[in-house]
């Protein structure tokens, strides 16, 4: 039964939760948990960059198609929840590195 649960954990949908779990039973060290931390950070900040380029595909053959500086208002608007709730995500991620290693935290 030990073993499946496990096994289950693997397929979690939060890896930031799976990385502290594995950090408390000493899998990780400190310093690998706040490396895979940054770089999963990193890519999510990428990803917010990018533009869904087949997306705005599909939305060139509605007649009333707008380009995006057209658009500007509804997708700054958009961008903007995006943006703050990645933050606030990121922001309760680092409060929980707190709990467990405060000095490499607050260098994060």
């Amino acid at each position: 039964m030990k073993l499946i649960m496990e096994n289950w954990r693997k397929y979690n949908d939060n890896p930031f939760q799976l990385m502290c779990e594995q950090y408390d039973k000493n899998i990780l060290t400190e310093d690998q948990l706040f490396e895979r931390w940054e770089e999963a950070t990193l890519e999510e900040l990428k990803q917010l960059n990018e533009i869904d380029w087949e997306k705005e595909a599909e939305l060139t053959a509605d007649p009333d198609y707008k380009t995006p500086q057209e658009r500007r208002g509804a997708m700054l608007k958009k961008a903007k929840e995006k943006i703050n709730d990645w933050i606030l995500e990121k922001s309760i991620q680092i409060v929980e590195l707190g709990k467990r290693a405060a000095i490499r935290a607050v260098k994060s």
